[in-house]
């Protein structure tokens, strides 16, 4: 899956909707450290302003390393990140 489709899933979330990803996944998504595939406090920070830019909210657990992506009732922005907000679909 590409960041893109990533965003396009997150933002169609609706409230209280949850996705979840493994660490590894994660890691290569949004990579901070030189090892490749290592989630450290950098690439979670980018996974969580991420999560918020697409009307979620983002938590990692350690012990499983899975992190959670929960869709939030806010106005959201379109994947094509034009900073317009989604239509309410109805």
């Amino acid at each position: 899956m590409t960041i893109t489709e990533f965003a396009e899933l997150l933002s169609a979330l609706s409230e209280g909707s949850k996705t979840t990803i493994h660490g590894d996944e994660l890691g290569a998504m949004f990579p901070a450290s030189k090892k490749t595939g290592v989630l450290d406090f950098e690439a979670k920070s980018r996974a969580r302003h991420f999560a918020t830019a697409c009307g979620c909210r983002f938590a990692f657990d350690d012990g499983t390393r899975v992190g959670t992506f929960t869709g939030l009732c806010v106005p959201r922005k379109r994947p094509d990140h034009t900073g317009l907000p989604m239509p309410n679909p109805r």
